[in-house]
């Protein structure tokens, strides 16, 4: 599955998207396609503090881990439970770092 996370670090979106959605119809687990993700994430950041990509390298990845987020959050499943209240949960509008917001969301 590092297909994943070199697709993610060489910046191809549209073959990262099709490629976890293939990877979920196999079914590996969405937390799995997150790791990789992640794991493409920090590559990306040590490349960027070595002076090998730029802040718009992070914009552009950051928009395509939102795009695999997209696919996979519907994926994962909670075990339910009993409500116990209620939570407010946000960010600033339009704000592109609301990744961990949304996988947040999910799983409450």
């Amino acid at each position: 599955m590092s297909k994943i996370k070199d697709l993610l670090v060489g910046f191809e979106d549209e073959a990262l998207v099709e490629e976890v959605k293939k990877e979920l119809a196999a079914g590996t687990a969405p937390q799995d396609i997150l790791t990789e993700c992640q794991e493409g994430m920090v590559e990306i950041g040590n490349l960027f503090s070595a002076g090998e990509m730029f802040v718009s390298d992070l914009m552009m990845a950051a928009v395509m881990f939102k795009a695999v987020g997209d696919e996979v959050l519907p994926h994962i499943q909670g075990e339910g439970g009993k409500t116990i209240g209620k939570f407010v949960l946000g960010t600033v509008k339009d704000d592109i770092h609301d990744i961990g917001k949304d996988i947040v969301n999910s799983m409450m």
